[in-house]
């Protein structure tokens, strides 16, 4: 059951971001924590979309095994790790991890920059002229 007080729709999701960063979304998405904003507009996903910025991400689709960097090159180096007992499993493993959520949240921006980051940000404008506003009411009425 969805929580009514948390946003749903991508716009909202990124406006209140922006408004809780106060940062325009290009720098929003820059800062550490933004993976929880795109661990959110990732739950916003239809259920069947939800795994395509995991496999379609410049990192698990970097190519062959030869090209280093790419998740099948990193798959095959901690296989090979496997039978070898000096290689440090653990840091082949982490450096899996870290290099798929990378790409991952890179791949949920850089969607979501192209489709709902200006709508956003006209949101998050107008939201902040009505607060003003408002303010100037209460003012006039003082």
């Amino acid at each position: 059951m969805n929580d009514l007080s948390q946003p749903t729709s991508a716009v909202e999701i990124i406006a209140e971001a922006m408004e809780e960063y106060d940062l325009p979304y290009a720098r929003m998405i820059e800062r550490p924590e933004a993976g929880e904003v795109a661990a959110k507009l990732l739950r916003s996903w239809e259920k069947h979309q939800r795994t395509e910025p995991i496999i379609e991400n410049v990192y698990a689709t970097g190519g062959d095994a030869a090209i280093k960097g790419s998740l099948l090159f990193d798959v095959v180096d901690a296989l090979n790790a496997q039978g070898d007992r000096n290689a440090n499993l653990a840091q082949a493993y982490e450096r899996i991890g870290e290099r798929l959520v990378k790409a991952t949240r890179e791949y949920i921006f850089r969607v979501h920059a192209l489709k709902d980051a200006d709508e956003a940000e006209r949101l998050v404008a107008q939201r902040r002229r009505e607060y003003q506003r408002e303010l100037t009411m209460r003012r006039a009425y003082e």
